[in-house]
């Protein structure tokens, strides 16, 4: 679920996943820097067991993928 934090919109890494068309495994790695060419590719806040991605941040990236980069 959605949340807002010091007044920015955050996004769950399931809701992430599906407005990026890729899995929540694949956006853990991505905030986690686990694939070579992807590290610090989305940073994220963690709280408890949870990641949460700012969703301008997730935006930028759809639009990376739209233009290939």
């Amino acid at each position: 679920m959605s949340q807002v934090i010091e007044g920015e919109f955050y996004l769950t890494v399931d809701e992430a996943a599906d407005r990026l068309g890729k899995s929540p495994e694949t956006v853990r790695k991505w905030i986690r820097g686990n694939v070579r060419s992807m590290t610090g590719r989305l940073p994220a806040r963690k709280m408890g067991f949870q990641y949460f991605i700012r969703e301008v941040d997730v935006e930028a990236e759809a639009v990376r993928k739209e233009k290939g980069l």
